[in-house]
């Protein structure tokens, strides 16, 4: 048994950091650190020290998640969201969505770039 594949893995690395570093000098160094204050935010309502089952729910919720949703998928479908703006052409869409939240607390930067995610990729994307 086995598959092929037409376009399979040639040097697999294990800890690919390099498009993540590549979409930051991509965004912009204002945007990149939007995107850091947001995910941060978040990291505190769903895993943070604080973090309850209710701030988790109520993080989750905001994208249409479900409360059961693994963090792990959680915390790679945020980053999809602001990846994938740079990759297919809204990266302007993106951090202006996150440079119109200023200092803002971590409920108006989760709201912010929930927002961005739900009406740029869908409610169904989360």
């Amino acid at each position: 048994a086995g598959s092929l594949s037409s376009s399979g893995v040639v040097n697999a690395i294990n800890d690919f950091t390099a498009f993540d570093e590549r979409v930051s000098v991509a965004i912009g160094d204002t945007c990149s650190d939007n995107v850091r204050a947001v995910t941060a935010a978040f990291e505190r309502a769903v895993v943070g020290e604080d973090a309850t089952n209710a701030t988790a729910a109520e993080a989750k919720a905001l994208f249409g998640c479900a409360a059961d949703m693994w963090d792990e998928d959680f915390f790679y479908m945020m980053a999809d969201s602001a990846a994938m703006a740079d990759q297919y052409g809204a990266k302007f869409a993106l951090c202006g969505a996150l440079d119109a939240m200023g200092d803002a607390d971590d409920a108006a930067k989760m709201t912010a770039f929930a927002n961005f995610t739900n009406t740029y990729w869908g409610p169904d994307f989360g």
